[in-house]
């Protein structure tokens, strides 16, 4: 229900917007005949149309904010969070990496393609009793490159 061929000239268009998600290759067959009264021919094809993605998705947190609990002394290099975030489009436009705001990076790091927070130093209460990182999960799509935000309090 997605193609109209037209009777006469064999062009075959949409109806409707595809979207890659929902669908993402659509098989047609497709016969044509001549109207000829004595020898009346026909011809079949199979069409295989691959449907392109559009970065029609952003990436998603599936939480919009953390709160985690790291013990003082939390030494360096430890990862104390894993934030994941999903995006629906296909290859580059779906791929999605990670970046921690600015505010705590002496103190932090994210892993930019798996979304781990680690620590940079160890913790110290007396110093700083809790952070709140921001985290931006952006994918690669082009040209138009989507994001969404989570925040993560560390205590």
């Amino acid at each position: 229900n997605w193609f109209v061929i037209h009777s006469s000239t064999g062009l075959i268009t949409t109806r409707t917007g595809i979207d890659r998600e929902t669908k993402s290759v659509v098989t047609l067959n497709v016969s044509a005949s001549n109207f000829a009264v004595t020898l009346k021919l026909t011809g079949y094809a199979r069409l295989v149309i691959e449907i392109q993605d559009f970065n029609d998705n952003a990436p998603s947190f599936d939480m919009d904010r953390f709160r985690i609990a790291t013990p003082e002394n939390t030494p360096s290099g430890t990862t104390i969070l894993r934030t994941t975030a999903v995006d629906p489009d296909f290859g580059l436009n779906g791929r999605v990496t990670y970046s921690l705001s600015t505010v705590s990076s002496d103190v932090f790091a994210i892993n930019d393609s798996t979304g781990d927070i680690y620590t940079l130093k160890s913790l110290n209460r007396e110093q700083q009793l809790s952070y709140n990182l921001v985290v931006t999960a952006t994918d690669s799509g082009s040209p138009i490159r989507r994001n969404d935000v989570t925040t993560v309090y560390v205590e």
